[in-house]
């Protein structure tokens, strides 16, 4: 979990430096033409010395890895980390230098090169201060935390929280801990959430992230069925020691942070830079999107006002990642205040009537085109969900879930899905449940493409919408 915030934060460090190169060695080249003494109409055009800028990328790279320029499960004074920015460029120019030298390469200045070197050391300084201060406001603001719940009150347990508690840099927060038993306590901060043996009733009632076993290897049968309970329900499980546990499901990992042996148990993708770059097309298709539809939503206002009483917009909480609840946006296709049909205990879950007396006549003609979905773009945009995954369920349905089903919130909830596209409301819940599961474990950007693309037809087909 540690080291793959680690590898995002390197990768998000390591584009935003590569696009820099390219905008400070142009900035460079034209200033070094303005200076005294230098004709503008002598400059060579950018074009024709623009050559060199993919052989300073891989170089700057490697660089500026090799000298620990990037972030680090240690913790670093940011004045170190300048210095080792600086060396990595001066070295980067050396080589550079050497090579013009050698090749007789075509740059009209070795001051405008100079010049690139240092508006490309305070480009990359900017980036680190500017990560570094996010960093630290979100740490400040309580937000971007992973739930950490440390099963141990004992001595390991306590490590690891310190652990973590001294490390908040990456991210995590305690969440809490689960005692062994009632006679094995110990001395933790805060009294423990409950007990090993209800640890599957505490995941199902708590937003965690990592659960993290803290015990001695004299407790491995407990050990066990607590990763199996993890596993079962989608939430990543790590143990403090090397030994080896069969999963069915999750693959299995051994993490080392600063010496710490974890072994890791985690059933949802492993492909962090692909999940990251989803994150990243979500949010920019979905500003695209809102701004070609939003002339439609005076529109939709218009007709749900004039057709029926209520608000435009439908507000409903629903669950997200992990159980996080938040609140959902939809264009309102019920009569406002209706009665509910009857307990939702005593219907199947995620149950629709087929011929609602609730859905107004345009309700019916949004839901048919999926047009009341509209609004959850703004959800998409601020992160609560994905273009593509398991719908985001009701708290009260999640409530039911048995243990294996819950695992379908290991996944960020999404505007279409697998079942959707194969008949939508028609799919029987237990036939959506497996195909929810089974598109987070095959999950790629390149299945993702393929539900988009057959959302489209699957949309206007209207095939068991209601």
């Amino acid at each position: 979990m540690i080291l793959e915030k680690a590898r995002t934060l390197h990768g998000i460090n390591l584009l935003l430096d590569l696009l820099s190169i390219p905008l400070t060695f142009y900035l460079a080249y034209y200033m070094r033409s303005w200076l005294p003494h230098f004709s503008p109409d002598r400059v060579i055009p950018f074009t024709r010395v623009a050559w060199i800028i993919p052989i300073i990328l891989p170089l700057w790279a490697f660089l500026l890895h090799y000298e620990g320029c990037y972030f680090s499960l240690k913790r670093e004074p940011f004045q170190k980390i300048a210095w080792n920015v600086a060396k990595a460029v001066a070295e980067g120019l050396a080589v550079i230098l050497a090579f013009l030298f050698i090749t007789r390469g075509l740059l009209q200045s070795r001051l405008a090169l100079l010049l690139f070197g240092l508006f490309n050391t305070l480009s990359l300084l900017l980036i680190r201060a500017s990560i570094l201060g996010v960093q630290r406001y979100l740490i400040s603001r309580g937000t971007n935390f992973q739930e950490v719940l440390i099963v141990g009150t004992g001595e390991r347990g306590r490590d690891f929280s310190k652990f973590i508690r001294d490390h908040q840099e990456w991210g995590f927060r305690v969440k809490g801990h689960v005692a062994l038993n009632e006679e094995r306590r110990g001395s933790v901060e805060l009294p423990p959430l409950g007990e090993l043996k209800n640890l599957g009733e505490i995941l199902h009632h708590q937003h965690v992230d990592w659960v993290v076993f803290a015990l001695s290897k004299n407790h491995m049968d407990q050990i066990e069925e607590g990763v199996r309970i993890c596993e079962e329900m989608g939430i990543p499980a790590s143990y403090m020691l090397s030994d080896l546990f069969p999963t069915k499901i999750a693959k299995t990992r051994l993490d080392l942070y600063e010496g710490m042996p974890l072994l890791t148990f985690s059933t949802t993708p492993s492909l962090h830079w692909a999940l990251f770059l989803k994150g990243i097309l979500d949010r920019i298709a979905s500003l695209i999107f809102l701004l070609i539809t939003l002339p439609l939503f005076p529109l939709f206002a218009l007709m749900i006002r004039l057709t029926s009483k209520g608000p435009v917009f439908f507000k409903q909480e629903r669950c997200g990642l992990n159980g996080r609840r938040f609140t959902l946006y939809k264009f309102r296709t019920m009569l406002d205040q209706v009665e509910p049909l009857q307990k939702d205990s005593d219907l199947p879950i995620a149950y629709k009537l087929r011929k609602d007396p609730r859905v107004t006549r345009v309700g019916r003609f949004l839901r048919k085109l999926s047009l009341d979905e509209l609004p959850q773009l703004i959800n998409i945009l601020k992160g609560e969900m994905s273009f593509v995954g398991p719908r985001p369920p009701l708290p009260s349905e999640v409530e039911r879930y048995e243990k294996w089903q819950k695992r379908r919130l290991s996944m960020k909830p999404g505007l279409t899905c697998v079942w959707q596209v194969k008949g939508r409301n028609e799919i029987h819940f237990n036939e959506w449940m497996e195909l929810d599961l089974e598109y987070i474990d095959t999950w790629s950007l390149s299945l993702d493409f393929k539900i988009l693309m057959k959302t489209i037809p699957a949309v206007f087909s209207g095939r068991g919408a209601y």
